[in-house]
């Protein structure tokens, strides 16, 4: 991580860089995802179980195909 104007960053392997919230940015939006029932934060025992499958299970780095709309005929 580095500092950008005073805010941290992450730059992930093919460059993109993504502005990590600040400490009060963080606080807000974990008070709004405890606050949604649909959206409550994993919990640490929740994400100690699911991160050795992120590990076995990487991320396809293959291209997604486009996605195009049926044409008028079908």
């Amino acid at each position: 991580m580095k500092r950008e104007s005073m805010r941290e960053t992450v730059t992930t392997a093919d460059g993109r860089v993504f502005l990590l919230p600040s400490e009060e940015e963080d606080e807000r939006i974990t008070r709004a995802a405890m606050a949604d029932p649909d959206s409550l934060p994993v919990t640490e025992e929740e994400w100690r179980r699911i991160q050795p499958m992120l590990k076995r299970c990487p991320v396809s780095e293959a291209p997604v195909p486009p996605v195009t709309p049926p044409g008028p005929d079908t």
